[in-house]
């Protein structure tokens, strides 16, 4: 997992468990240094949920799960001291008469800076609940921790939330991921991001920010959740094209405008409309979205939802793009801003005027 990501993990563990794992020094440290991997054990444990390891000498060192316990035998307990750094001497002490063991694979370690205080020494295998001396977490810093996240960073986080929630058995009591989703989803919202449902952790979220998502009626109130930066259809949707772009100056200036005027090319824009208007839907409104194409109106009432506009680029956004640096994929249709053989008659802008003007006299014949 990415630093950034174990980072808030650490935060949200810390909230969330309580029930620690105690080892005999100095072994809780050298998990924590890195140079012990496997612990062993004389009886099978469930170490599969996260616990905070710590030892006898009022320590914490991070929080820690382990994979399914695998039984070894005297031979293969000699064979892995490598990992779990138990010699022959200390064995007799801590594991004395036993000769089959359980071995535990450290799955997930997040470790704190530090090694931090606790108030109680452990005296059981599996502590309880671990109280730290000092309460240093504070539920705002999962949310400024996201806030420092790029939006490619955030994006990136949200998808290891949704492994980290399969790998735990996609549960609805997962409070640990849970959580995390929740605020990961409410910082994408923040930012005006989109989110789209696509599992139960996603449906979980959605209905712990108060969304509809199960009804049989779209709710007025629901269009509150209709919001955020919004989309570009169309980029660019104005360019200066012609002379003046290739050499600089020109005696005219031609604007190109990316829009269609052949047969349905309003539909097709209505369906690019619709499909990026859906990514900002959830799955109630979704379900009954309805398009209704009309300039004139409706003679009903209206709540007004979003306004197109034109927004000019600052001259600093105004690049000159060449079309020989473009990549074309082989197979994949594109359209320029604008192609030519020469000028005057020999001039076309799109896919039919280059047929009538050029293609169809000199390849065929007239």
């Amino acid at each position: 997992m990415k630093r950034d990501s174990a980072k808030l993990f650490t935060v949200l563990l810390e909230r969330l468990v309580k029930s620690g794992l105690p080892l005999v020094s100095p072994y809780a440290e050298m998990i924590w240094k890195g140079e012990k991997t496997l612990i062993v054990k004389k009886k099978r444990l469930d170490l599969s949920q996260f616990k905070i390891l710590c030892d006898y000498d009022r320590k914490a060192f991070g929080f820690i799960r382990c994979r399914e316990p695998k039984s070894i035998d005297l031979k293969e307990f000699k064979t892995l001291e490598s990992k779990h750094k138990i010699d022959e001497s200390e064995r007799e002490k801590l594991l004395s008469g036993a000769e089959s063991f359980f071995s535990f694979e450290i799955r997930d370690f997040f470790p704190f800076t530090q090694p931090r205080k606790i108030k109680k020494s452990a005296q059981e295998t599996s502590i309880q609940k671990v109280i730290f001396k000092k309460e240093k977490f504070d539920p705002r810093i999962a949310a400024e921790e996201l806030k420092k996240m790029t939006n490619k960073e955030l994006v990136s986080l949200h998808a290891q939330v949704h492994k980290f929630w399969e790998e735990r058995g996609a549960r609805r009591g997962d409070e640990l991921t849970v959580n995390a989703h929740l605020l990961i989803v409410q910082e994408m919202r923040r930012r005006g991001m989109e989110h789209r449902i696509r599992d139960e952790l996603d449906e979980i979220t959605i209905e712990n920010l108060g969304i509809r998502i199960r009804e049989p009626y779209v709710y007025i109130d629901d269009l509150a959740w209709i919001w955020g930066e919004g989309f570009v259809l169309k980029e660019p949707f104005l360019a200066a094209i012609g002379s003046t772009v290739v050499s600089g100056r020109g005696e005219d200036l031609d604007i190109w405008v990316n829009l269609s005027s052949k047969e349905g090319a309003i539909e097709e824009l209505i369906g690019d409309l619709e499909f990026r208007l859906r990514s900002f839907l959830n799955k109630n409104l979704n379900d009954r979205i309805h398009l209704v194409p009309d300039p004139e109106g409706k003679y009903t009432n209206f709540i007004p939802l979003a306004r197109l506009k034109v927004e000019f680029l600052k001259p600093e956004e105004q690049e000159l793009i060449i079309m020989r640096d473009q990549t074309i994929k082989p197979g994949v249709a594109f359209t320029p801003l604008k192609t030519g053989t020469g000028y005057g008659k020999f001039s076309f802008y799109d896919k039919e005027e280059l047929w009538k003007k050029w293609m169809q006299k000199y390849m065929i014949g007239s």
